[in-house]
């Protein structure tokens, strides 16, 4: 599965990140809800 695209989000008051709505049922039905953020090379966030 893989995402392209720039999204723009923030994490609130409590650290957690918004995903997406256009994205948010893919990641539910591909990996149970529970992903892992890491920082690449290019200093965007790899899902």
């Amino acid at each position: 599965m893989s995402f392209r695209g720039v999204n723009v989000v923030t994490l609130d008051a409590k650290g957690r990140l918004a995903v997406p709505a256009v994205h948010r049922q893919k990641l539910a039905d591909h990996c149970d809800g529970q992903v892992v953020v890491t920082l690449n090379r290019e200093t965007s966030l790899l899902l």
